[in-house]
């Protein structure tokens, strides 16, 4: 069974409980990146290793596609307010990022933090993917690129596969809303989402972890993050798939 298949059998099993009476939530949030305080993304997420492929090819594609994306915390967030605070039945709570970064605005993050990565349209960063790949790690920097698992998805027209749509977040903001009466006292009903800083905390991160190289050329410096994280990965493997969360 794939992610998706557990994914649609995991909202069957909600919404059936819904119908015996229990009240519940499916809580559908879209690419889930790593806290804005840590910085520690799965070095396998859709959008960290176009990240690294990029550095490796000196090139990004312009896609302005926007990109749904969120920190991992406020995640947890809306799933704790949903389970705390249940609307009536069973909802779908949607948790969508405000505001919405778009795909050449998150990669511009790169050359933003002294990164080589200028801006290409997106046939000509294919040609660059496919040459890169079919010459082999030997005759390049020693490092297989960072896109080959998802080779086939990148060069297949990839400005109209990642097309997000927009979504009525009313019910996120309901239960945040009364979390925040309820419990916290805090009101994150307006949302998150991914700015430039928390990028740089996932580039300082994954630089750390040696996933990735470390910016060259002039640039902002890397956001801090704390010196345990990285120490953690090293002896728990966080941030790999399969790894701590």
């Amino acid at each position: 069974m794939d992610q998706v298949q557990r994914f649609k059998v995991s909202e069957q099993l909600v919404r059936e409980a819904g119908k015996r009476g229990l009240q519940g939530a499916v809580v559908r949030p879209g690419y889930i990146l790593g806290s804005r305080e840590n910085g520690v993304p799965n070095t396998d997420h859709f959008l960290i290793r176009p990240c690294k492929d990029c550095v490796q090819l000196g090139a990004r594609s312009l896609i302005i596609n926007s990109v749904n994306a969120v920190p991992v915390d406020h995640v947890a967030r809306v799933v704790i307010a949903s389970a705390l605070n249940p609307l009536p039945g069973v909802n779908v709570v949607h948790v969508t990022a405000h505001p919405r970064l778009r795909m050449n605005e998150f990669l511009s993050a790169l050359e933003y933090y002294g990164y080589k990565a200028s801006e290409v349209d997106y046939e000509e960063w294919k040609t660059q993917l496919e040459e890169f790949v079919s010459a082999g790690s030997t005759e390049k920097d020693q490092e297989q690129s960072a896109l080959v698992p998802l080779l086939h998805m990148a060069t297949s027209n990839l400005p109209s596969t990642t097309r997000a749509p927009e979504l009525n977040d009313r019910n996120a903001v309901d239960v945040l809303k009364a979390d925040a009466d309820r419990w916290t006292g805090v009101d994150d009903s307006a949302g998150e989402g991914i700015t430039r800083e928390n990028i740089g905390r996932h580039l300082r991160f994954l630089a750390e972890i040696k996933f990735m190289r470390w910016p060259t050329a002039r640039g902002r410096e890397l956001p801090p993050i704390a010196a345990e994280i990285a120490r953690a990965q090293a002896q728990w493997g966080v941030g790999g798939r399969g790894g701590a969360a």
